[in-house]
């Protein structure tokens, strides 16, 4: 029997990595943005450049206080989306 999954507040959780290019590298490579949005909870990762930096913004959104059993299947199906995107990488060459 699965059970309901309660959570204690909606929120909305913005998380920024900035990594400083080392001197004498540019970027070779920067992953694709990814967006993820249903009724009960989102996922995005902006990828950008500015000067010296590249920024990754992460936004994790949820919009429900219960995650019901229905629901789990199209849950653990984003996560693996969101999992994915996670090995993607930043791609540094020396200039």
């Amino acid at each position: 029997m699965k059970v309901s999954i309660e959570n204690d507040v909606r929120y909305d959780v913005r998380q920024y990595t900035i990594l400083d290019l080392p001197q004498n590298y540019t970027v070779s490579y920067l992953p694709n943005d990814f967006h993820y949005s249903d009724d009960a909870f989102g996922f995005s990762i902006q990828y950008s450049r500015q000067q010296s930096k590249v920024i990754a913004m992460q936004e994790w959104r949820n919009n429900s206080l219960m995650l019901q059993p229905k629901d789990f299947d199209k849950w653990n199906n984003a996560i693996k989306q969101i999992l994915a995107e996670y090995k993607e990488q930043v791609v540094l060459q020396k200039k």
